[in-house]
Parts: C-alpha cells; sequence; structure tokens
C-alpha cells in the first residue's frame, strides 16, 4: 500500500563521507557540508522514497548539491533505514500505516528543522525540504503543519489522502463497501494533518511539483488538488507555484529531475543571499 520511490543512482555512499548523526528525537541523518567563505550555507532536507532510506543518495546528488554552496541532508523516514522504534512491530502493513509513516516523519521535521537552525554552519532561514514519492507526502504534510522550511519540491508526491487511500484501495481490488468503511474510518485522522486543508500554512512559501501523467503508483489528480488550492494564494507571485508534468510514470526523467534540483538551488541560494 506504500508508494515506492524510486531510485535513479545506485545506493551506494558517496565518494565524499558524511557526518552520521542523529536529529531531533530519533531521526537518523547523514550531512554533507557545502563548503567557502566560512558565512553560515544554505540547506536542503532531503526525504526518500517508499523502502529506501538515507543512503539512496548517490555521489552525483552530493555533488550537484553541495558544489551549488548548499549543505544536504538526507534522513530516514519512520520506519526505514535505522529509524523504528518500539512501535513498529505492532504496525501492520496497511494504508493507515502509510499515514502514520506520513505524519510521524514530518512532524519529527519540526525538531529536526530546529537542531539544524542551531548549527552554526547553517543560515537558520534557509533550510528547504525536497521529498520523493513518499518523501514527498511528508514533505507536503511538514509545509502544511507549519515545519519553517523555507521551500519545498515534491516529485511523485500527493495530497487529498482520501483520494490516494482510494486508489491505494482500487489497486489492492477492495471492494466499494471496504473502501466506503476505510475512508470513513479513516477521515477524522487524515483531517489532522492533510497537506489539501493545510494551504494557508504552506503559502506564500515557493512550492514546486512534479509528477508523470502516467503514473499509476500515485495519482496525479491528488497532487494537482493541491496545486489548484494553492494557486489562487500565489497570484501576486505565480513563479513561486509551480506545477510540472511529464509524459512518464512513476519514475521521473533524469531531465526533469535535474530541473526540479536547478529550481531549488537556485531558490534556497536566493534565499542565503538575501
Amino acid at each position: 500500500m506504500t508508494p515506492d520511490g524510486c531510485a535513479r543512482e545506485p545506493v551506494s555512499e558517496p565518494e565524499a563521507i558524511p557526518e552520521r548523526l542523529t536529529l531531533g528525537t530519533d531521526m537518523p541523518a547523514l550531512i554533507w557540508r557545502a563548503t567557502g567563505d566560512g558565512r553560515p550555507r544554505p540547506a536542503v532536507v532531503t526525504l526518500h522514497g517508499g523502502g529506501q532510506s538515507k543512503t539512496v543518495v548517490g555521489p552525483a546528488t552530493v555533488k550537484r548539491v553541495v558544489s551549488a554552496g548548499v549543505t544536504l541532508v538526507a534522513v530516514d523516514m519512520y520506519l526505514h533505514g535505522d529509524h523504528v522504534d518500539e512501535a513498529a512491530s505492532s504496525l501492520d502493513v496497511s494504508y493507515a500505516t502509510m499515514l502514520e509513516i506520513v505524519v510521524h516523519t514530518a512532524q519529527e521535521l519540526q525538531r529536526v528543522v530546529a537542531d539544524l537552525k542551531k548549527d552554526p554552519a547553517i543560515k537558520p532561514n534557509s533550510i528547504a525540504v525536497r521529498g520523493e514519492s513518499l518523501g514527498a507526502y511528508a514533505a507536503l504534510t511538514a509545509l502544511g503543519l507549519g515545519v519553517p522550511f523555507c521551500l519545498g519540491l515534491s516529485v511523485a508526491g500527493a495530497a487529498d489522502y482520501e483520494t490516494t487511500l482510494t486508489h491505494a484501495l482500487r489497486a489492492s481490488r477492495a471492494s466499494d463497501e471496504e473502501i466506503s468503511r476505510e475512508r470513513a474510518r479513516l477521515r477524522e485522522r487524515i483531517r489532522e494533518f492533510d497537506p489539501l486543508l493545510r494551504v494557508e500554512q504552506i503559502a506564500p512559501r515557493p512550492v514546486m511539483m512534479i509528477h508523470g501523467i502516467a503514473d499509476e503508483e500515485v495519482p496525479i489528480d491528488a497532487h494537482r488538488a493541491l496545486y489548484a488550492a494553492l494557486a489562487p494564494h500565489y497570484t501576486a507571485a505565480p513563479e513561486n507555484c509551480v506545477f510540472v508534468t511529464h509524459a512518464g510514470g512513476h519514475a521521473t526523467p533524469d531531465a526533469i529531475d535535474a530541473a526540479g534540483w536547478n529550481w531549488l538551488l537556485k531558490r534556497v541560494g536566493d534565499t542565503w543571499s538575501d
């Protein structure tokens, strides 16, 4: 039921040796620091896809980010990599568990950002977030919960969690009755953190969303719904709310992924130079 992320690079340690530490309460992280003139640098927190971990970040990504003068922070989402706890053993494989992964990760990011803001080598108001697939769900949820990222990039993610719930249940051949029952059971929980219901918390921060029109894993309509809800809040600065589509499926073509990174790094760099 969990949307899988799509790695475009080998799952291996980059040539640069990252710092390994725990941020927030219990979020394992790898940090590759940008070097420069000694001033605090901007940072990007990146969230992997479902079934992956922070080690999915490859050397090309590290080089792209660090060479732009930006520090890269890769974290393990809840129930992924080294980010597990005693409660994990009691959770089943279900959409409700996927939602728990998303909201637990998003809430923990509040404390992660607080830690990064205290880091003397990071500019406090220049911390962005990028998520892919399940990680994009968490990134958007964090923005909606008011986690103080300066901007965000969602790749193959979504809001409108009742729609994604229905999509996942239909893919598992659940009956209409089962779908209706599960939507009713989870509706109040979803309303606590669905970004679609929290657009005022996201705007006016710059946001880019990328999605394949043939994505069968994460429905594009659930991503577009967030864009449609956000757009009226960006009429004075439409360049700060961008929705990019491509002809593919859940995997993002390299050129589109690079365009997303370029947008993110330029924007977070602009916040650093302010």
